[in-house]
């Protein structure tokens, strides 16, 4: 027989429940929950754009991942697979337990102001309107934290694309994702 497993858990003193942590709280414990924010201010028509793009097929890492948009003004925000685009700026992405920022390097490849033909946009897998004159804050999938987060698949590119209706919209990408070897 093998060595016994201690099962002893640390009990809530009032409930008498074991106490606990979510699963996504304990991927930030362990190091691999990653954040990353792209804030800029655009005119009538412009759009925004952050490409997402996973590790290659074999990595044997799934990426679990959970977008935001915060807008002042109104416009069209989608989320799409595999566009086609060009050109873009590599945007940074910080872990969030900071003492293992160098022993889990990032699995993801984040580049913003990538340019897209809006024909080419990809398979559009959401898409919502943001109103006008005040913030509007939006997270891809619903309200519910938990629930709203997307498998990225290996091999292929994601992208976040927000067309402002109006001039002066400032528009803050939130991105959170979090990865599990496999």
């Amino acid at each position: 027989m093998g060595k016994p497993v201690d099962i002893h858990a640390p009990i809530d003193s009032i409930s008498q429940c074991m106490k606990t942590i979510d699963p996504v709280h304990a991927v930030i414990h362990d190091g691999q929950h990653y954040t990353a924010n792209h804030y800029v201010s655009v005119g009538t028509g412009t759009a925004v754009t952050v490409l997402i793009t996973p590790p290659a097929v074999g990595s044997g890492r799934f990426i679990h991942f959970i977008a935001g948009v915060t807008t002042n003004n109104a416009g069209v925000f989608t989320f799409s697979e595999n566009p086609v685009t060009t050109g873009g700026s590599t945007l940074v992405s910080y872990n969030n337990y900071r003492d293992k920022q160098v022993d889990y390097p990032d699995p993801v490849v984040l580049k913003h102001s990538v340019t897209v033909d809006a024909a080419s946009i990809g398979t559009t897998l959401e898409t919502f309107i943001t109103a006008g004159a005040s913030t509007n804050e939006f997270t891809v999938g619903g309200s519910n934290l938990q629930r709203n987060e997307w498998l990225l698949g290996a091999g292929g590119t994601y992208l976040m694309r927000f067309s402002a209706d109006n001039d002066s919209t400032r528009v803050v990408f939130n991105l959170t994702y979090y990865y599990r070897d496999h």
